[in-house]
């Protein structure tokens, strides 16, 4: 469904003082959109087809790049408030020796499943409140949650992930929902986040997540190379604070505590949305909690600055110091408020684009307790990926989205050296706007501190209306696309994805 078909939105609930905790929004009359804001249209068909080739894709790049995010956005005249809160949808390439086959499938959550036959919304969101007021949003219920952040592959099996929920086991050629699935734990024992980390030497699978109740509860769950539980922590989080990702090393987990504190009670009492109940407190300052990997002696708790990092670049241990790095803004006003750019571009509006993402640094001392933050990037970064064969240990180079414009949203790349500062950078035309780059390794040398492979990157061109992935050489991205891989119709924005390598 592409934007110039849908409806503009007026405004029915009230506004956070900050936050701006919005419900849905009923359609009014539309004007002509902006380039960007396709990023935020409902993709409602599911499709598997052929994909168009233009230039020539690498001879030994084979394998299936999936990717998760939000696809659908209205139902019987509602329209979510953020493009946070749209129904998971899991879109793949598979890249073969005789071409390039596109398909898209959304999750079937208990959510999904629910309001498809209802024919309307059911359950608010993450920054979507239903129509009603606290009488209808008191005692939320996500229902399991939407499945539309993160697609991980593990021991042969496809997972969606969201926040604080059990993810959805899929059938990895057809898509399908197998339906949700424990990993193999008892009911209740854990929560999962989005972004679990894969040790590529020992084959752990390591997991945090965030349970909301009287006391914020952070679960940390670790299983062997063959899925089977190694252990199972759960720490009474010192602030009640919202956090999306955090940091693994081969002995450390590190949690970054930003002051992004959470008035839960209003969103409980239906006042407000989850996104609503975030406060920013600048002078509470940030505060790191180190824990040893499967051990049970008390965290450790570092004062640092006040940032807010909504996703981890890689961390590793240097002698008797952790170096993390991360994207890290001055504020989060880009991503929540009334004004925000991701809220704003809901309803065909150009909102507040804040503090730059840079690109940052925590060294931290735990013997010390003490840690220090360096800035190595001041520019608009997001969704930083890396080489996964360096994961957990020291890696060379660093995969960002840029955003060089007012939008924010990103029409750039950047190749960044992490330990010589080298930044190598592409540009996107105007009009084209990308997601999240993806690293795929040549199969004789997937784990090459030079990261000898390729990089996989999602692209709206919004002037053609359609998607394409773009293939770049990971070491010389500036020359631009090697291929074009042309969808047929447009995508909305996706948010994480992951490689798998053809056997």
């Amino acid at each position: 469904m592409q934007r110039r078909d849908l409806l503009k939105l007026g405004v029915l609930s009230t506004l956070d003082a900050f936050t701006g905790a919005r419900g849905l929004a009923q359609t009014v009359a539309s004007a002509p959109p902006l380039p960007w804001f396709a990023l935020a249209n409902s993709m409602d068909q599911e499709l598997n087809y052929a994909a168009r080739v233009e230039g020539q894709m690498p001879h030994n790049l084979r394998g299936t790049l999936f990717r998760d995010g939000p696809g659908l956005f209205e139902r019987a005249g509602w329209r979510k408030q953020h493009i946070l809160d749209g129904d998971g949808m899991i879109r793949c390439y598979r890249i073969a020796s005789d071409g390039v086959t596109f398909q898209n499938r959304f999750v079937r959550t208990t959510k999904y499943l629910d309001e498809s036959k209802a024919g309307q919304y059911l359950y608010s969101t993450w920054a979507s409140q239903l129509p009603g007021g606290p009488a209808r949003n008191a005692r939320p219920d996500f229902h399991g949650g939407q499945a539309g952040i993160s697609v991980r592959w593990r021991n042969n099996q496809l997972y969606a992930f969201d926040e604080s929920f059990q993810p959805y086991q899929l059938e990895p050629q057809s898509l399908l929902t197998r339906g949700v699935t424990l990993l193999g734990l008892p009911s209740g024992l854990t929560v999962y986040s989005a972004h679990p980390k894969e040790d590529p030497v020992s084959g752990a699978w390591i997991h945090f997540g965030t349970q909301y109740g009287p006391t914020l509860q952070i679960h940390l769950t670790e299983f062997d190379r063959e899925g089977k539980l190694n252990w199972h922590r759960v720490l009474q989080a010192p602030r009640y604070v919202y956090v999306h990702d955090f940091f693994v090393t081969e002995r450390y987990i590190v949690l970054h505590l930003h002051p992004a504190f959470m008035d839960v009670a209003s969103w409980q009492a239906g006042q407000t949305s989850l996104l609503g109940c975030i406060q920013w407190r600048l002078e509470a300052g940030g505060l790191l909690l180190v824990v040893h990997r499967g051990g049970s002696e008390n965290p450790i708790q570092i004062e640092t600055e006040a940032v807010w990092m909504w996703h981890g670049v890689n961390a590793y241990e240097r002698g008797g110091e952790i170096v993390a790095d991360c994207v890290a803004y001055d504020n989060p006003s880009t991503f929540v408020g009334p004004e925000a750019s991701w809220r704003a571009v809901m309803n065909d509006q150009q909102g507040v684009v804040g503090a730059p993402g840079a690109i940052r640094r925590f060294v931290i001392a735990p013997d010390q307790r003490r840690a220090r933050m360096e800035t190595l990037d001041t520019g608009s970064h997001e969704f930083p990926t890396i080489n996964p064969a360096h994961a957990l240990r020291q890696n060379r180079y660093g995969y960002f989205g840029l955003g060089t414009d007012d939008t924010g949203f990103w029409n750039a790349i950047v190749r960044m050296d992490m330990l010589g500062g080298r930044r190598q950078q592409f540009t996107f035309q105007p009009g084209q706007y990308c997601a999240e780059p993806i690293f795929a390794a040549g199969p004789d040398k997937a784990d090459s501190l030079q990261d000898e492979g390729w990089l996989l990157v999602e692209v709206l061109d919004s002037r053609l209306q359609q998607n394409c992935l773009a293939v770049f050489r990971a070491n010389r991205i500036e020359d631009g696309p090697i291929a074009k891989v042309w969808l047929t119709h447009t995508l909305p924005l996706s948010f994480h994805g992951c490689w798998v390598q053809a056997e």
